[in-house]
């Protein structure tokens, strides 16, 4: 029995032959990608930067597969001592999480 999740993944994967499937996919995926940076950045505030955002593996090669394809973020933070990181890390989740 497949869960909800693995349906809609298969749906999202069969409509990618239509045309404005593709357009729809590429907004969805650079918003997702505008969200997560948008949150490391409130969750760095305290530390006042934030050395840089990288999309990694297929995203960041450009090699997204709409409806297959997750988004992987590497987030560089400047050196931090062990309780400032771990405040980064609260603060990244909790807001992602909402």
């Amino acid at each position: 029995m497949s869960t909800w999740r693995q349906r809609l993944q298969g749906i999202a994967l069969q409509l990618r032959v239509v045309p404005f499937a593709d357009a729809a996919y590429s907004a969805w995926y650079s918003l997702a990608q505008k969200i997560v940076v948008r949150i490391a950045r409130r969750a760095a505030k305290p530390f006042d930067q934030i050395d840089a955002v990288y999309l990694r593996r297929g995203g960041g090669r450009g090699e997204i597969v709409p409806g297959a394809s997750d988004l992987d973020f590497f987030v560089v933070l400047p050196a931090l001592a062990a309780e400032r990181e771990m405040l980064f890390l609260k603060r990244f989740w909790s807001a992602y999480n909402r």
